[in-house]
């Protein structure tokens, strides 16, 4: 599983280490995503689960060619739930101190975040934030394309229990734990409204067009 930033990954994660054991499950972050590309065939094969925000596009093609049966996903999340998720926890836990929004949305998140991450830290391309637009929604869709599944973080207690009966991951006591990041400390300084919300899906029109694609594709 391919894992962008604040769209649910933890949840994922966290139920499959349960299930499955540490020893099973690799997670592709800083620091140790290169223990990754350091470990032989016959290592990365007796894993059950890969994910990671650094489980790009080469890792993800080796994964493929050392095991035919795998089921690929990520996760996309709503936009403006997203970039509000985001600036909470940068504040809590990135910066330790509440940054105002507007500092923060202009000057340390690109548009577009997850198409941005998604360029960057999947595809590999160095493409400047500030220069992707709607203009370059068919080129990020092709990538995402690479997936068995692409699903929304408002789906994940329905569509997750389905992948891991696909995949013989059993659930602890069957429920799907909802995961979060975060800790108790952790202080929401910003809530997501209608006119936030309005304003944030029309300056990031790249994610909203895929948000609704993919919301279109899962009701089909």
């Amino acid at each position: 599983m391919y894992s962008n930033p604040k769209t649910g990954t933890s949840t994922v994660e966290f139920n499959a280490k349960e299930s499955l054991g540490e020893s099973k499950v690799m997670i592709v972050n800083k620091p140790n995503m290169k223990d990754f590309d350091h470990l032989s065939d016959a290592q990365i094969s007796a894993l059950d689960f890969v994910s990671g925000h650094r489980l790009n596009q080469k890792r993800m093609m080796r994964l493929l060619a050392l095991t035919a049966d795998i089921e690929l996903i990520t996760l996309f999340r709503s936009p403006a739930e997203q970039i509000v998720s985001a600036y909470n926890y940068d504040t809590n836990y990135k910066y330790g101190r509440k940054i105002p929004f507007w500092f923060w949305y202009r000057f340390l998140i690109p548009k577009n975040p997850q198409a941005s991450h998604f360029v960057r830290r999947f595809l590999g391309k160095w493409m400047k934030s500030i220069n992707l637009n709607s203009g370059h929604f068919n080129q990020i869709l092709a990538g995402y394309q690479q997936f068995n599944r692409v699903i929304l973080t408002e789906n994940i207690n329905k569509e997750i229990p389905i992948v891991y009966k696909k995949v013989g991951i059993e659930l602890v006591n069957e429920v799907l734990v909802r995961r979060k990041a975060t800790g108790k400390d952790y202080i929401k300084y910003l809530t997501l409204d209608e006119k936030l919300k309005n304003r944030l899906e029309k300056e990031n029109k790249l994610d909203y067009l895929l948000y609704e694609y993919f919301k279109n594709q899962s009701n089909l």
